[in-house]
């Protein structure tokens, strides 16, 4: 019997504070939840969203990042650590057909946008997630410090060569993923040492 909206969220809480689970990590289009609308790269790459994604009042965003701090202060209170992943670069342009066609005009510079956007954009988001305190305990990962004004000045890379960093307009390819959870690997070691094994790996595959 399918579970209604309610109960499901109300059943994933319970089992992300259980004490199984020493370690939750939070990654997801921040930016888009508490802005509640479409990536625009100045450049003539739009995201497609539908028609329901209209940009939030001032007070609404607000409330939105609330609940997301909120949520991590809660999951510290039960003791958790927390890595916060912060916003992933949003390109705009779905990357592997846009790289295609990149090729076919023998364009090889590679497909970036601006990192001032990306500052801009994620700004509120930024704002929030850094309000959360530093108590030993939360771990940040930063994307664009992978992305961007590293492979290319002031741009946000979607790929290097033939390493494709995304594999539709927002979301990260293995390999972009693969840069991510390298650093993140980095961080963690860093300050706690590691992941501590899962006491039981039934309530990790439960929440996939």
């Amino acid at each position: 019997m399918r579970r209604s909206r309610p109960e499901r969220p109300a059943k994933e809480k319970e089992q992300i504070f259980s004490p199984a689970i020493s370690t939750v990590i939070l990654a997801g289009r921040f930016t888009l939840r508490i802005e509640h609308y479409s990536f625009d790269n100045g450049e003539g790459g739009v995201e497609s969203l539908d028609a329901s994604y209209v940009e939030r009042s001032e007070p609404e965003k607000s409330a939105v990042a609330k609940i997301i701090t909120d949520g991590v202060r809660e999951l510290r209170k039960h003791g958790k650590n927390v890595v916060i992943v912060y916003p992933v670069p949003e390109v705009g342009w779905w990357v592997p057909t846009t790289l295609q066609k990149m090729s076919m005009r023998q364009m090889r510079d590679g497909l970036t946008t601006s990192y001032e956007v990306y500052k801009a954009r994620n700004k509120s988001a930024f704002e929030s997630l850094d309000r959360i305190p530093d108590d030993g305990h939360i771990v940040r990962v930063r994307p664009d410090l992978i992305f961007c004004h590293t492979f290319v000045a002031n741009r946000c890379a979607a790929n290097n060569g033939s390493d494709v960093f995304y594999h539709d307009d927002d979301h990260l390819s293995v390999k972009g993923a693969d840069l991510v959870v390298g650093r993140m690997m980095e961080k963690v070691r860093g300050a706690w040492g590691g992941f501590p094994a899962p006491a039981d790996d039934s309530v990790i595959g439960s929440l996939q």
